[in-house]
């Protein structure tokens, strides 16, 4: 389901639209990442969770498929993503952990 479609999706919660909206636009920028650094990817497992803590905030966004992929740490990769997500959906509050979430 592209971005469009996802906020015209009268079906979707408002949880459930965020959470497909940050899933849409981590899919992109994980595609374009892996491709600068020169591999290729055509369908990254983009894995959005409810964090069992709260303290870890309302979604979880594990990039430890792509860190391998890549062969690096994945805090390095977190952080890479996390700047290119954070221009492309401002409004929401994230941040990138040693342990390669978002």
């Amino acid at each position: 389901m592209n971005l469009e479609n996802i906020l015209k999706n009268n079906s979707l919660s408002g949880e459930d639209k965020i959470k497909e909206k940050i899933r849409c636009e981590a899919h992109s920028v994980v595609i374009d990442y892996v491709r600068e650094q020169g591999n290729e990817i055509d369908n990254p497992i983009i894995s959005i969770n409810i964090p069992k803590e709260e303290s870890h905030g309302d979604y979880a966004l594990n990039i430890m498929y792509t860190a391998g992929i890549l062969k690096k740490k994945p805090f390095d990769v977190a952080q890479e993503i996390f700047k290119r997500l954070k221009e492309k959906l401002p409004d929401l509050l994230m941040e990138a952990t040693s342990s390669g979430f978002i």
